[in-house]
């Protein structure tokens, strides 16, 4: 007889055991499940752009590898006889030309898809297709 209760007592406790692991790998799975959804859902936050991100993205020189361009930045010409401008316009008189090898300063505007410049022969405006940053 007492052979007999210790046989249901250990399968008592051995259930019982087995109970508890599995509620408890049930709340480890239902915590890892909340974690992962959090994260996706601060992600989603992360990935949408602030008012000040977008502004500042019109500002890039080139979206691909440039990054921002901040005033006082140097620049250089893509291609020689690129063409200085007294107002952000193609229309606008020129003020100058710079070679490939000339090297200008932003001076923080851009206007019209132009970027505002001083160079050695002044200040004026160029088309920013045909500047880029220098490293």
């Amino acid at each position: 007889m007492t052979k007999m209760m210790v046989i249901i007592a250990l399968g008592f406790v051995t259930n019982t055991a087995y109970a508890d692991l599995a509620s408890d790998l049930r709340s480890l799975n239902n915590t890892v499940t909340e974690m992962s959804r959090t994260g996706k859902e601060l992600g989603a936050i992360g990935n949408q752009p602030t008012t000040q991100q977008t502004q500042s993205q019109s500002s890039q020189v080139n979206p691909k590898a440039d990054g921002e361009l901040k005033s006082g930045d140097m620049l250089r010409s893509k291609i020689s006889k690129v063409k200085v401008f007294k107002e952000p316009s193609k229309k606008s008189d020129k003020a100058g030309m710079l070679s490939k090898s000339d090297e200008m300063i932003y001076m923080g505007e851009e206007a019209n898809g132009f970027y505002k410049v001083t160079a050695t022969n002044g200040e004026g405006w160029v088309e920013k297709l045909l500047v880029q940053k220098t490293n």
